[in-house]
């Protein structure tokens, strides 16, 4: 799905399901490197006041990239920036929504502001905030 410029209006949003399973947090672990031991093992996270392992931010992140590419502009999109505040953990199988909705749009430069949020299925809570700033290539 692609939007041209033309069809994007403030408080235009849409929304992606998600969740991260065991496998692909190893996968994750495994790509970057990143062997945070409150990713990677159970007892410690446990141990720190957690549940249970915890989903990386930054894997959080490219849901809401996957979200800005493929949903909302879409294909036509480049992401400038993105600014992620983690309020509440994601764990392993937890389900969770990422929403973008576009907050600002400016015609001059071409890029549009989409104000990200992730809150969990089962409770609502939000679990992070974000703002990205978007080109649209075409």
């Amino acid at each position: 799905m692609a939007f041209e410029f033309k069809d994007l209006e403030e408080g235009m949003s849409r929304e992606i399901d998600c969740s991260v399973s065991e496998e692909q947090l190893d996968n994750y672990i495994e790509i970057t490197g990143d062997r945070n031991p409150l990713h990677v093992s159970n007892e410690y996270s446990i141990e720190n006041g957690f549940p249970g392992r915890l989903v990386h931010g930054s894997l959080i992140e490219g849901f809401m990239s996957t979200l800005i590419g493929v949903h909302l502009p879409g294909d036509n999109s480049l992401l400038l920036s993105l600014d992620a505040k983690f309020k509440k953990p994601i764990l392993i199988d937890e389900e969770f929504v990422v929403k973008g909705t576009i907050s600002e749009i400016s015609e001059p430069t071409g890029t549009v502001k989409i104000k990200m949020d992730v809150y969990k299925k089962n409770d609502s809570k939000v679990s992070a905030v974000g703002v990205a700033m978007v080109k649209l290539r075409k």
